[in-house]
């Protein structure tokens, strides 16, 4: 018992060690994307900049290089302070948290201001430059400074606007990244816990059964003492990996099997196996929960009955079939943990096979059938 304490202490450290480790990878790649959405950005708005001061250059000779890069330069950095300023401070502090009244508020006294100051930038920029291309209007005119409060309403909207969504879309990818991996280790979670969980009345009808035998002095006692030894092992084991070869999962399931049909009189159980699988590699104990599933709804004291188990490889396809009759005193409920366990089935098969799987179940005149197909790795 001490082990068992111990061993899932450590099991418990692993995973939190192992989620702390993929927090680090998720932020220093968001980090990553984050930096590179930036550097496009701006790198597109500088060409288009330097494009614009090279066209303005090349109808004006004599007007210096030198003085519109330095009025580029003064221009991005105005813009590039509202730009930040919104994405570090107000959009994550007011629409993030869904202070939208706040949130409007502030950008609408940035933008004013914006407006301001782009406005004066832009009548100090081209205050010579008007005069070397011929403008006849005077730079100081109501006119010309409001054309340049025009100009500087959009110019500031588009800037606001812009950091505003690139925060809530680069919040929103991070978000979708974390929530993806918090699914990802509650899977890994359910995964430890099933290898730790067999089912307790299993486990008492297999012990139950195997005592028979050994007071009967019956030869299948040490066949029936090595089988549940070989499934408790690989349970514990065996499946601390993401993927086990296939073979290995087939003799779990086999050896499950065997152990059922110790206790089993009127039941006949066929499991029959296609196609090359040597070689093959497969989520660990995947196909269990279906295994179980039959077993527990398709058994009945009073009468005979018949599951079949059908795995079937071709090419890089595992195909899984279980068939079975269900009683009506086995008929599941909502609330029962058969349906919770194909249900999780479902989710593993989201997280760890993406577009890879197909899986289906059907009920009819009494028949429950489960069909899964997974393309191996």
């Amino acid at each position: 018992m001490k082990t068992a304490i111990l061993e899932d202490n450590n099991n418990q450290k692993h995973l939190k060690n192992s989620f702390s480790l993929r927090a680090i990878k998720i932020n220093n790649t968001g980090n990553i994307a984050n930096l590179a959405l930036h550097f496009l950005f701006w790198g597109i708005l500088i060409f288009m900049l330097l494009f614009r001061d090279f066209q303005l250059h090349s109808r004006a000779k004599n007007y210096s290089i030198a003085y519109m890069f330095l009025g580029t330069t003064t221009h991005l950095m105005l813009v590039m302070g509202l730009f930040y300023f919104n994405y570090f401070n107000i959009t994550p502090r007011f629409f993030r948290t869904r202070r939208f009244k706040k949130f409007a508020l502030y950008i609408l006294l940035v933008w004013l201001l914006g407006i301001v100051i782009m406005t004066l930038d832009s009548y100090l920029w081209h205050w010579g430059l008007d005069f070397k291309l011929g403008e006849r209007e005077r730079p100081w005119t109501a006119r010309s400074w409001r054309n340049r409060a025009i100009s500087s309403t959009f110019v500031v909207f588009f800037y606001l606007w812009s950091s505003t969504q690139v925060r809530i879309m680069l919040d929103w990818f991070r978000n979708a990244e974390v929530q993806k991996d918090l699914e990802n280790q509650k899977l890994k979670a359910e995964l430890s816990m099933l290898k730790l969980q067999v089912s307790p009345h299993f486990l008492f009808n297999t012990l139950n059964n195997i005592y028979s035998l050994a007071f009967q002095q019956r030869p299948q006692a040490p066949e029936a003492i090595l089988k549940l030894s070989e499934i408790m092992r690989y349970m514990l084991y065996e499946t601390n990996v993401d993927k086990v070869s296939l073979q290995r999962e087939i003799t779990h399931i086999q050896n499950f099997i065997a152990l059922h049909e110790l206790r089993l009189r009127k039941t006949e159980v066929l499991f029959n196996i296609e196609g090359d699988y040597q070689g093959k590699q497969i989520s660990p104990m995947l196909m269990l929960p279906l295994v179980e599933n039959a077993f527990k709804y398709g058994v009945s004291a009073k009468e005979a009955t018949n599951i079949c188990f059908n795995l079937k490889v071709v090419d890089n396809k595992l195909i899984f079939r279980t068939e079975n009759q269900v009683f009506k005193q086995n008929e599941p409920t909502r609330k029962e943990e058969g349906g919770i366990g194909l249900r999780n089935t479902r989710k593993r098969l989201d997280f760890l096979y993406p577009n890879k799987h197909q899986f289906a179940t059907r009920s009819k005149n009494g028949t429950f059938v489960a069909e899964l197909e997974v393309e191996l790795g």
